[in-house]
């Protein structure tokens, strides 16, 4: 301010900044906080998922969160295949298309392992992720071996530089995250099976049974159990080799496996014996031992592997809840009934 003689303000000299450009930076900047904050959230959740599908479940409303889309897929690798496995709400995974390694947006994805985007999807002739004629801005992320990520919005400019490379790291997460469940399946299978024969073990059997005599307590159904011994198995190692023998094991569990029900269970129970617990039977085990018996005359008309004629020793015996005695008698009982067959057999009965 300029005064004159008199101390009156005869002028005023001042500055004027326009600071909407600064506003603009710091709505952006804290605006990528957020968008960092929800990442991070999102990596927590990813790490609490137990299976995969839960996992895309959860990217997928995690990744909606920050991104803002308006439509979105998880495709997951299977054989030669990108499936979906979780899709935005309102669309489901089931109907959308399954795309070969080698076609379409999802496929050159997956073989370029490099992330794909454009200003409208029309334009690209390799997308089909969706038959919605109003998305415009696309992003297709690869997961790395996994599978591949898209999303589209309705919008053009949807997609800025930084989410593309938010995508990018939930990627990353997404796929170590996948890896995790599946070694973790892995060393669950490999507990619970017999590496041989690759049937469940006693261990997984003894886990199972006191859930399936809960069941039955539940709905008042019987259990049937099969008790199965290879008969000669000690002449089969000792006249061959004990690789032909863990090849007639193999050979036994896949017949056992092929001829009973889906909620049944097989066993190696040790050695050379064998069990099936059939839930909701008794009488009719009768059936599943008949059935048995005929496919090993099958087998046995097919193969060259040993130059006599392969036998099993079956015994059988069912259990359910309004029996006074308890569950491991009907075991019991079942193997008594095999050594049963197995000295009626070496009798030659």
């Amino acid at each position: 301010v300029e005064w004159n003689e008199e101390g009156e303000p005869i002028r005023m000299v001042g500055t004027h900044q326009d600071i909407t450009d600064r506003r603009e930076v710091e709505e952006e900047l804290q605006e990528e906080r957020d968008k960092l904050k929800k990442l991070h959230d999102a990596v927590d959740q990813f790490q609490q998922c137990q299976t995969e599908k839960d996992l895309c479940k959860t990217a997928t409303a995690a990744t909606e969160g920050i991104l803002g889309f308006d439509w979105c897929a998880f495709y997951c690798l299977e054989g030669d295949q990108l499936v979906p496995h979780a899709a935005a709400e309102g669309v489901n995974p089931e109907e959308l298309p399954t795309h070969h390694i080698t076609e379409g947006l999802a496929g050159a994805t997956y073989k370029r392992r490099e992330t794909l985007a454009g200003e409208d999807l029309r334009k690209d002739d390799r997308a089909s992720i969706s038959e919605d004629a109003e998305l415009r801005s696309y992003m297709s992320v690869p997961i790395g071996e996994v599978g591949v990520f898209q999303a589209a919005s309705k919008r053009k400019g949807a997609f800025n530089q930084t989410d593309i490379e938010l995508a990018e790291i939930l990627a990353g997460h997404l796929s170590e995250e996948v890896k995790r469940i599946r070694l973790e399946e892995e060393l669950k299978e490999q507990a619970i099976r017999d590496p041989l024969t690759e049937l469940y073990n006693r261990r997984y059997f003894n886990e199972t049974l006191s859930k399936e005599v809960e069941r039955s307590e539940r709905y008042s159904r019987p259990i049937a159990f099969l008790m199965i011994d290879v008969n000669r198995f000690k002449e089969i190692n000792d006249r061959y080799s004990h690789q032909t023998g863990d090849e007639v094991l193999k050979e036994v569990a896949k017949l056992l496996k092929d001829n009973i029900r889906e909620a049944d269970t097989v066993v190696r129970y040790g050695g050379d014996e064998f069990l099936i617990m059939l839930p909701e039977t008794d009488g009719e085990s009768s059936y599943t031992v008949t059935r048995l018996r005929e496919k090993l005359k099958e087998w046995n008309r097919n193969s060259d592997l040993l130059d006599f004629t392969l036998t099993l020793a079956i015994g059988s015996a069912h259990w359910s809840p309004e029996q006074d005695s308890d569950v491991e008698e009907a075991l019991k009982e079942a193997d008594q009934k095999m050594y049963e067959d197995k000295r009626e057999a070496n009798n030659g009965g």
